[in-house]
């Protein structure tokens, strides 16, 4: 069975990745059902195959070297994040990179998404503290990486997104520029990483999407942002996720605030107080480029006023 079919002159190893014999060869498997999870035109492709030895997972992104990220994961792997994890927390297990197709295909992680655990409020607490442990093991790792991210880069990225959100809603251009002048101003909180120990290995898209929990063991998916950076940056990017879930599902703000206090006090338990301000910024930063999201994200367009009250309280708060 075959669902999704699609074709893409912007990822040029689409065409044989859906297909099930030649990937059964490929695999050294065989390919019994190909499925499309996710598609973003000419950029990237989510593949899910069943195959006799288990559900695998495929990724193609346009213009990336597939064996880049197959190294990334057995690094990890190597570095305690395997199956046999005393802590439970483990990456997926790579399988296979095929240059020629733009993609590697990872064992399907067992358990439940995250984000689906977020709506009840023993469980979220349980999330939140399960991915402030995992951000930290991450963090500690030392899993060697070239790609770099600091403040002025995460600047930079929420000026553009911001930008282009005012030209989108200009009955809001005018706040969302004082928004944006304020997190400029809150930026330079967090601008002391040497001080708090330096940078170390981040995940950089860091939220309850790219968690798989099945019992006690977490499963982190998605390192394609991978770099050094702060770590305070993952764990409010967490948090900020788990304000705009509350918000957005809920319609209120404070929904999930339980859980987002347990996972910044499970953050700074483990990586230190001299982070909490970071974090806290970093989620503002974050939760200011929701906004922008909001405005081109289908289903969303009716929290992009709420957010941006939101965003204005929580920096003006911290602006006294």
């Amino acid at each position: 069975m075959l669902t999704g079919r699609l074709t893409d002159s912007g990822l040029a190893g689409l065409v044989v990745a859906l297909d099930p014999a030649s990937m059964s060869i490929r695999l050294g498997r065989q390919v019994t059902t190909v499925e499309v999870l996710r598609h973003k035109p000419a950029r990237r492709c989510v593949v899910r195959y069943d195959t006799a030895d288990g559900p695998l997972i495929g990724k193609l992104r346009a213009g990336h070297r597939a064996a880049s990220p197959y190294r990334l994961m057995e690094r990890f792997r190597s570095a305690g994040f395997d199956d046999s994890a005393a802590d439970g927390i483990t990456v997926a297990a790579p399988v296979a990179a095929f240059d020629d197709l733009e993609m590697w295909v990872q064992r399907c992680a067992p358990g439940v998404p995250a984000d689906r655990l977020l709506d009840l409020a023993h469980t979220a607490t349980l999330v939140a503290a399960a991915a402030a442990r995992a951000a930290f093991k991450i963090h500690t790792a030392d899993v060697a990486t070239r790609r770099h991210h600091y403040i002025d880069d995460e600047l930079r990225i929420l000026e553009a997104a911001l930008g282009q959100a005012a030209a989108r809603r200009p009955a809001l251009a005018e706040r969302i520029d004082a928004l944006l002048r304020r997190c400029r101003r809150r930026a330079a909180d967090a601008d002391d990483l040497l001080d708090r120990g330096g940078p170390r290995g981040v995940h950089r898209d860091f939220y309850a999407d790219q968690l798989v929990l099945h019992g006690d063991r977490v499963t982190v998916i998605d390192f394609d942002l991978y770099c050094a950076a702060d770590p305070a940056l993952d764990h409010g990017n967490f948090i900020a996720h788990l304000t705009e879930h509350a918000l957005r599902v809920h319609r209120d703000p404070l929904a999930l605030a339980a859980a987002e206090q347990v996972c910044l006090e499970t953050a700074i338990g483990l990586e230190g107080e001299q982070h909490r301000e970071a974090i806290e910024v970093y989620a503002e930063l974050t939760l200011a480029r929701h906004v922008a999201l909001s405005t081109t994200v289908a289903g969303r367009g009716h929290t992009t006023s709420d957010l941006l009250a939101w965003c204005e309280q929580r920096v003006a708060t911290a602006d006294r």
